[in-house]
């Protein structure tokens, strides 16, 4: 959720005062790192200008959540640069009023380590008296010496911001497909998170015998793969297999078994598409041809968060997996276009692709640009924000 003036939105380390200085932006107001004192005031934005919670109360009662969340991400992660993590905006009665959060991650460029911040929760309080001032939360960031800052998450409000300094887009990860499987029960979900008041419930009972004929005009059967068989995945193994195909990218995530397992245990934290569900598929002699990340339950819809899949293997894997999600009792299924998964979603009748929060980035590094321009990165899923609960939950 990285959206600036209309709404703005990435994890932090332990310490009750951060080094960062006081920048002085105007006579009006000014940037510092956040500190833990600062979490009540940011969360109250967030409430307003995300989840557009206008009633104090309301707010109130969900405070203690997005508190607890803010700190977790952004102030306890084990390997935070504290000097250069995220920023709160003040005006000059010391009130804050803005706040750029930056999820710190080790990656690397052809072997070469490299400290990336995946910008996240950029939000200003009053977009008419503010909008300008998000510029210098921008500006101030982008000055402290990170090697790489991107998004993905920017709407084109924030996006067009961004342009202006330097940052480029990644055009299929700006994507996000989406697949209904039970089109009639995904109107009627959709329309009660839009009119609250509707009978919901006796609507999905009722538009039921209407998706019989829908789905198969899907033709789900039609799916090429040769019908792996899917299963639960460790943690274990999804690591291991993870870092082998991340492995095959310049510009990729150094995961190391406790940094992925400090960002599974947030990402289970994240409730609002259904539970973190780890996944693999094997072909006929029992070999791994894919493994995958989803948040989904029956009667929702289902959000894959990563899919990792052996080289031409795609297909495959993309069919087991929309299968999987289509046999829990899913609604739907969406997730990010990820470069290497194109060919194989192409190749699904009835998929749907649409703008999501763009991902754009932004580095002096002529190799990471090169790598960023050629496609040949990893980015996104457990490399961004997508995991964290700002995403997609209630509070």
């Amino acid at each position: 959720m990285n959206q600036i003036p209309t709404n703005l939105m990435a994890p932090g380390g332990d310490t009750e005062t951060r080094c960062v200085p006081h920048v002085a932006a105007s006579p009006m107001h000014s940037v510092r790192g956040l500190e833990r004192r600062d979490l009540e005031e940011v969360a109250d934005i967030f409430l307003r200008v995300f989840r557009r919670i206008e009633r104090k109360e309301r707010r109130a009662a969900a405070l203690p959540a997005v508190v607890a969340h803010l700190a977790e991400v952004y102030l306890d992660c084990p390997w935070l640069d504290a000097d250069r993590g995220s920023l709160v905006l003040l005006c000059g009665d010391g009130a804050i009023r803005g706040f750029l959060g930056s999820i710190q991650l080790p990656m690397s460029i052809d072997g070469r380590p490299l400290l990336a911040s995946a910008m996240g929760n950029f939000m200003v309080a009053e977009r008419e008296r503010h909008a300008g001032a998000g510029l210098d939360l921008l500006r101030t960031h982008l000055a402290n010496g990170l090697d790489v800052h991107f998004t993905d998450t920017a709407n084109r409000t924030s996006l067009a911001m961004r342009r202006g300094m330097r940052f480029e887009l990644l055009p299929f990860h700006s994507l996000e497909w989406v697949l209904p499987l039970r089109p009639a029960r995904l109107a009627v979900e959709r329309a009660g998170r839009r009119w609250p008041s509707l009978p919901t419930r006796l609507l999905d009972r009722a538009v039921r015998p209407i998706d019989a004929p829908l789905r198969r005009s899907l033709r789900l059967h039609e799916m090429r793969g040769d019908h792996p068989t899917v299963g639960d995945a460790s943690r274990h193994e999804l690591f291991a297999f993870a870092v082998e195909r991340v492995r095959q990218r310049r510009f990729r995530p150094e995961w190391t078994a406790e940094r992925f397992e400090w960002l599974l245990d947030r990402a289970s934290k994240r409730t609002g598409n259904g539970p973190l569900r780890l996944r693999e598929a094997r072909d006929g002699n029992g070999r791994v041809v894919g493994r995958w990340l989803i948040y989904a339950e029956a009667g929702s819809v289902a959000s894959v968060l990563q899919v990792f899949a052996v080289p031409r293997r795609e297909t495959a894997v993309v069919a087991a997996l929309i299968r999987d999600a289509d046999e829990l009792g899913c609604l739907a299924v969406r997730g990010s276009a990820e470069p290497e998964l194109i060919e194989a979603l192409y190749t699904v009748p009835g998929i749907l692709f649409h703008h999501k929060g763009a991902t754009a980035a932004r580095t002096a590094d002529p190799d990471v640009m090169a790598a960023l321009r050629a496609g040949d990165v990893s980015i996104g899923g457990l490399t961004g924000e997508s995991w964290t609960r700002f995403v997609s939950d209630t509070f």
